[in-house]
């Protein structure tokens, strides 16, 4: 919902965000500014590939976390590695597999996006630490 808001207020369309998304899976029919797919087709792709997505991206760090003990130990330092591995997402999706594989996504705001990874990497964090039996 960020990205749509974002890109509705600096002019471009408020689905935009979606059509990247989805073109990941659909092809460049799903982008805009005249997509050859139909929303009802764009949205629910791109809705379930960003759920999919950020999902093997959590289940990968949780994993990798748990084998840290410093990681296991530390609630703030759980959340703060986890801040980190979104903003290395963020580095790692916009500037090599984007260029090699969505060049589309390069048109999107940097700032914006990485706002979006770094978020997610703190409530993956503070998920994760929440899980976590042990008070800090």
């Amino acid at each position: 919902m960020f990205e749509m808001v974002v890109a509705g207020i600096v002019g471009q369309g408020f689905f935009d965000p979606l059509g990247m998304i989805g073109a990941i899976v659909l092809g460049q029919g799903a982008l805009p500014p005249r997509p050859t797919i139909g929303l009802a087709t764009v949205v629910p792709v791109a809705l379930i590939v960003h759920v999919v997505l950020p999902a093997a991206y959590g289940a990968i760090f949780g994993g990798a976390a748990s084998f840290v003990g410093a990681l296991r130990e530390s609630r703030s330092t759980l959340i703060g590695a986890a801040s980190v591995f979104g903003v290395a997402l963020w580095l790692v999706n916009f500037y090599v597999i984007a260029p090699a594989l969505f060049p589309w996504f390069l048109t999107s705001p940097a700032l914006v996006q990485l706002l979006a990874h770094a978020f997610f990497g703190t409530a993956l964090g503070m998920l994760l630490a929440s899980r976590e039996g042990d008070e800090e």
